[in-house]
């Protein structure tokens, strides 16, 4: 009862003074300006029909008088915004009253309209404040592209994807046994909060160097500035492949911002085929590991694991095969395991996982750790390993460091990992010459730069490049 007395008081005295307002001298000098936290606003890239995130501007009287804003008014032609003032939604809200010193929000959603067109399309509105003879402008900026959208899809038949659309996931996806689905280059997969990709059939991602295909979220805003949501972990779920599911590649795959990157479950062991291949790809960013295995068969080269959160590469059982790989974790959340984790059992061993001419480290001390090695098989050649042991039963040809002599350019200020290795990285010239000739497809690296195949090639995912000869993949 004490608690809506207050209320009722409080609400009493603000009638009392808003009542009174009209008493107040507002100003009419047009030489008195507001000042804007921004003159515009952007919205890019946008999926249309789907309601965006708000976006703000702040609007400050910095002046000695108080002022009346006449109007505050949204052009927008295709109704592609939404405006709310201080509390009032509309596309025309008048008589704002602003006291000396103080300040009001607009704040404005985009839901852009289905397009005439697959390509992406740039809309300019605007919203205009009128006061005191003043007339000031915020630009509003979109750039949209219609998409199709998939809700609890079960792929049922055979299926290709092109890049004409992008694709957004909501709930799930699943690709039924027996079925493929192919996606070729260029096709961006946006996937909603919580959103799963299972694969019982098999998937054939088709990306290559120009064209990855993409797994993101479907947040395209910023948590601060030049920060989008899309660096961030936990924006969507993963991808699954069942124990029903083999013959998977994924050639040209960028993956980011997803909950438990890519799992694949236990099945019976085929040494005749590779359950899934994972070429010249990136899986970035993932809460709980970017990698996660069980008494799986998978080949990988060329392709990036990086920041897998709690874990990143968790193998445990199976048949392995590594080149050219970078597997590094810089997560800030808690780590849990190493960077590459290896666990085999009695009933799950680890026959065989090789790792050749590949970068692994991290933030911690020591970045691979294997379990169970009475049933856990593994090599380590020609690498470049954070690891400070003297093992030289798995072992052989490494350069182990303690620290970050490896040369990556690690963060920048917006908060992108860059793990391409600079001059003067210990992990260049240090890799298996052979290992070229013996894996052909190992003749260029992620970027599509070719390797030295005279001498000893650097290793990792990417081989170090003169600025002014290096290329580097769209994505």
């Amino acid at each position: 009862m004490r608690i809506l007395n207050y209320i009722m008081a409080a609400l009493t005295a603000a009638t009392l003074f808003y009542s009174c307002n009209d008493d107040i001298d507002w100003s009419t000098d047009p030489s008195i300006r507001l000042c804007y936290s921004t003159d515009s606003l952007k919205f890019e890239p946008l999926v249309t029909e789907q309601l965006t995130s708000t976006r703000l501007v702040k609007i400050k009287n910095n002046s000695s008088e108080d002022l009346r804003i006449e109007s505050v008014k949204l052009y927008s032609q295709g109704n592609n915004f939404q405006m709310n003032v201080d509390g009032r939604n509309g596309t025309e809200i008048y008589d704002i009253q602003l006291r000396s010193k103080d300040s009001c929000y607009i704040f404005v959603r985009a839901n852009l309209s289905k397009q005439d067109e697959n390509q992406p399309v740039v809309i300019n509105d605007s919203i205009v404040i009128s006061y005191n003879g003043n007339t000031d402008h915020i630009v509003l900026n979109a750039i949209g592209q219609n998409a199709v959208v998939l809700r609890n899809k079960t792929i049922e038949a055979d299926t290709t994807w092109t890049n004409a659309q992008p694709i957004l996931i909501f709930d799930s996806l699943k690709v039924k046994e027996g079925v493929t689905l192919t996606i070729k280059p260029g096709t961006k997969l946006l996937l909603h909060h919580g959103a799963t990709i299972t694969v019982d059939g098999k998937l054939d991602v088709m990306g290559n160097a120009s064209n990855m295909v993409q797994m993101s979220g479907d947040r395209f805003d910023e948590i601060v500035t030049d920060v989008p949501y899309s660096r961030l972990a936990n924006q969507w779920g993963g991808l699954r492949f069942s124990a029903s599911s083999t013959g998977n590649i994924l050639e040209g795959l960028y993956m980011t911002g997803s909950t438990f990157g890519i799992v694949v479950d236990s099945a019976e062991i085929d040494d005749s085929a590779w359950r899934l291949t994972i070429a010249n790809s990136e899986i970035r960013v993932s809460t709980n590991g970017t990698l996660q295995a069980n008494n799986a068969r998978i080949k990988a080269y060329n392709s990036v694991f990086a920041n897998g959160g709690t874990s990143n590469v968790a193998l445990r059982g199976g048949d392995y095969l590594f080149n050219f790989c970078t597997i590094s974790n810089y997560s800030s959340s808690t780590r849990i395991l190493n960077s590459l984790f290896l666990s085999g059992s009695e009933t799950q061993p680890i026959t065989a996982a090789n790792f050749n001419n590949c970068i692994i480290n991290g933030n911690s001390f020591n970045e691979i750790k294997a379990e169970g090695e009475d049933f856990c098989q593994y090599h380590i050649d020609h690498c470049f390993v954070k690891e400070t042991s003297n093992d030289t039963i798995h072992f052989s040809n490494c350069v182990h460091e303690k620290g970050n002599e490896v040369g990556f350019t690690l963060i920048n200020k917006e908060y992108f990992y860059d793990f391409h290795i600079d001059s003067t990285s210990k992990a260049r010239n240090i890799g298996d010459s052979t290992l070229v000739v013996r894996f052909p497809e190992c003749a260029t690296d992620l970027d599509a730069n070719p390797r030295d195949n005279g001498g000893k090639p650097d290793v990792g995912a990417y081989t170090y490049i003169k600025k002014e000869n290096a290329t580097k993949r769209k994505r």
